[in-house]
């Protein structure tokens, strides 16, 4: 559970051996050069074209990200985003498509062109716009997909019956400039709109979908301006447009993927082993993470209780969230620790409420509650027994009054055994064991001590008794009134007891921090397994000096050094090439002392023979029980891969440098790729031949049924040899 705490940290940046923490911004900005590359290589058409691609592309992912985290999330915001997107997405990749001058749809023209791309905008500006709405109204998925699959279909059938001829040649309509200024009017809504929210939304959130509004607003200002699909208003349009698409895109990976990560990696993974009910809440006061204490006090499982209430389930139910004090707290964000009264349960529990980053309030809070029911009714009792005391031994002397309080109002037991038996016991013993005093009074204490570690507690006390070596403290098991197994930790001095030897013990119950180290250790037992038998993935452990502690099968496998040979070496000495062992023990140093792992990233080292080993690397840094972190490092090859890729560039250079004429043409007969010796050989080029019918190559000179032959056998998979006459 968790997330890295800063979505956009990455790390200190090094030579050579570096984190590469990719900026928001760098990977559109690479995309934009891309395009702009084949714009000026291929032409305006091929730009169109993988603008088009590009979009339905981020509009699929939107409505697959908002699909699969809406559970998760419960925001119908980012849900109707999502599926309004997807629809704008194939709008506006179908409208570049659409391009007469592309012939992708032969029943398009220039008029259906531009009405689609004006119907386009509106439906767009109506989804950022109507997406506000769903903050406090819910949404049903599958209608709402269904209803965006609909209103985009009678776009497209709208756009082929009122088309009206803005793409070249340029004639600007009135309809034109009214639905400019329309689609204007609508973002500039949906601006306001935003801005009324800001309070409600994440800072990302905001920041990237004001952005996403501005662009597209200068987008539509550009194509108003010219719409010639050759102009550079036209060029600068569609890239704005594009980065608006992005920014959308951004802000939902941001919303839905980044800051739900980051909130479940701060939140640890071993939350079952505290036994108190602890929970993740957001800014809403929704739940997005509780332990297994949480769940039993709610009643329901764990994954039940993502996306619900946290007032419905760990607040005073008798309270309506308003009058709440937690629940302001949460809304307002900030800090509370008090005292909570669940009248239905007749439960007290000490309440915490505390940011899980003080620099990043608006990422969550962490609440926990402790029980502090039986604390307050013994209390209650205790006070009631020295009032008592009070009036009746009114005598008494002050000293002894202090020392009874004293004994009492411990934090552990504390017993009194005298030739074996029990001579004195607080009554911390109830509260731990059940048993009241007279019950304990003058019995054999190691009748109540757990059969197996009787004996060891017997010598042990025997051998004090005798003067002999004992530890100062241990830890044994005894039975509780109802058969309950209790650890208790043991210290003891000697006494005199109404006048004869006797032993004070102090007696500590430490069985929930028993039993969490013992689920510690089991949830660490069941990772271990997982990553000793996971034969593709690379798992390595270090320490502080970067030695290594864990070493699994498949980083034997990878990097060519058995468990032994690697076990206690460091990494630099291992598989770090020489040009960057500086650079890292310079990175793991500050790892460790900021107390945070660096971000994934595709890295190049060495195997055992000096061989490069290329693998994509996770490190995560995680806290012993001593208090030391270790820093896991989770390796996949990536050899294979780029050994394709390599492989796939060879084979294009070799088509493309063949003497040999090579044409590709697609199952309806269209040409889509040819070589340089094509050209050379038929006198067509490239741009001449594209997107044509191959029959344009048919000569007279062959009869018909040669071909009809030709295609058939194509079809059933079979390759045609033979000679042509074209």
């Amino acid at each position: 559970m968790h997330v890295v705490p800063d979505t956009k940290a990455g790390c200190k940046t090094g030579v050579g051996f570096a984190c590469f923490a990719f900026s928001p911004l760098l990977i559109p900005a690479l995309l934009l050069l891309v395009l702009l590359a084949v714009d000026w290589i291929a032409g305006r058409l091929m730009f169109c074209f993988l603008v088009g691609v590009f979009s339905v592309s981020i509009g699929a992912v939107l409505v697959v990200i908002s699909w699969h985290t809406r559970k998760l999330l419960n925001s119908n915001l980012l849900l109707f985003l999502g599926i309004g997107y997807l629809g704008v997405a194939l709008l506006d990749g179908l409208r570049l498509l659409g391009i007469s001058q592309l012939g992708a749809f032969p029943l398009y023209d220039a008029e259906s062109t531009s009405h689609l791309r004006i119907y386009t905008s509106l439906f767009e500006a109506s989804v950022l716009l109507g997406a506000f709405l769903f903050m406090r109204h819910s949404l049903r998925p599958v209608p709402a997909l269904s209803g965006g699959g609909v209103i985009a279909l009678l776009i497209v059938l709208l756009s082929l019956w009122t088309g009206a001829a803005l793409m070249p040649p340029i004639q600007p309509t009135g309809f034109a400039t009214l639905g400019e200024l329309l689609v204007a009017l609508l973002l500039l809504l949906a601006l306001w709109r935003l801005w009324s929210q800001r309070k409600a939304l994440a800072p990302n959130l905001l920041r990237y979908l004001g952005l996403s509004v501005l662009l597209m607003l200068f987008s539509e200002a550009a194509f108003a301006l010219n719409a010639d699909t050759s102009s550079t208003l036209f060029l600068s349009g569609v890239l704005l447009r594009f980065l608006s698409f992005w920014m959308v895109y951004r802000a939902m990976v941001d919303a839905s993927l980044l800051r739900p990560c980051a909130v479940l990696e701060l939140a640890s993974s071993s939350f079952d082993a505290i036994p108190h009910p602890v929970l993740v809440v957001d800014t809403r006061g929704r739940i997005l993470q509780a332990n297994q204490a949480a769940a039993e006090m709610a009643g329901c499982d764990v994954g039940r209780l993502a996306g619900q209430p946290v007032h419905e389930h760990f607040h005073a139910a008798e309270k309506s969230p308003e009058d709440c004090e937690p629940c302001r707290a949460i809304h307002e964000q900030r800090p509370l620790n008090c005292v909570l009264q669940r009248l239905e349960q007749d439960r007290w529990f000490q309440l915490s409420l505390a940011f899980l980053s003080p620099e990043k309030p608006s990422m969550g809070m962490l609440q926990t509650l402790i029980d502090v029911s039986a604390q307050s009714r013994v209390s209650r009792d205790l006070s009631e027994s020295i009032r008592e005391q009070q009036r009746v031994e009114v005598a008494l002397r002050a000293s002894e009054e202090k020392y009874r309080l004293l004994v009492q109002n411990a934090a552990e037991i504390i017993l009194v055994l005298q030739g074996g038996r029990i001579r004195f016991v607080n009554s911390k013993i109830i509260s731990i064991l059940g048993y009241r005093e007279e019950e304990l009074l003058d019995q054999p204490f190691p009748q109540f001590i757990y059969e197996e570690d009787r004996d060891m507690v017997v010598r042990r006390h025997e051998a004090r008794l005798n003067g002999g070596e004992v530890p100062e403290s241990y830890h044994f098991r005894v039975r509780a009134k109802n058969g309950d197994i209790k650890w208790l930790e043991i210290r003891a001095v000697f006494i005199e007891w109404e006048g004869q030897a006797a032993s004070l013990s102090f007696l500590t119950d430490i069985t929930e921090r028993i039993k969490a180290e013992q689920a510690l250790s089991n949830s660490e037992q069941r990772f271990r397994c997982l990553f000793e038998h996971a034969e593709a993935v690379a798992v390595q452990g270090y320490d502080r000096e970067r030695r290594v502690i864990y070493w699994n099968q498949a980083s034997e496998k990878l990097y060519g050094y058995r468990r032994e040979q690697a076990m206690g070496r460091p990494i630099e000495d291992l598989i770090i090439p020489a040009a960057w062992r500086r650079e890292t023990i310079e990175i793991f140093d500050s790892w460790f002392e900021q107390g945070q792992a660096g971000a994934s990233a595709e890295r190049e080292l060495c195997d055992a023979d000096g061989r490069p080993v290329s693998v994509f690397s996770s490190y995560v840094l995680l806290p012993r029980a001593s208090g030391e972190p270790e820093l896991y490092c989770i390796d996949i090859d990536l050899g294979d891969i780029k050994r394709i890729e390599s492989q796939v560039r060879i084979l294009s250079q070799v088509a493309e440098q063949s003497p040999v004429a090579v044409m590709i043409i697609d199952l309806d007969h269209r040409v889509e790729y040819v070589n340089s010796a094509f050209e050379e050989i038929t006198g067509y080029t490239a741009a001449e031949i594209l997107g044509q019918n191959a029959a344009v190559l048919e000569s007279p000179a062959t009869p018909p049924e040669r071909y009809a032959e030709i295609w058939q056998t194509l079809r059933e998979g079979h390759a045609w040899k033979g000679e042509l006459e074209n």
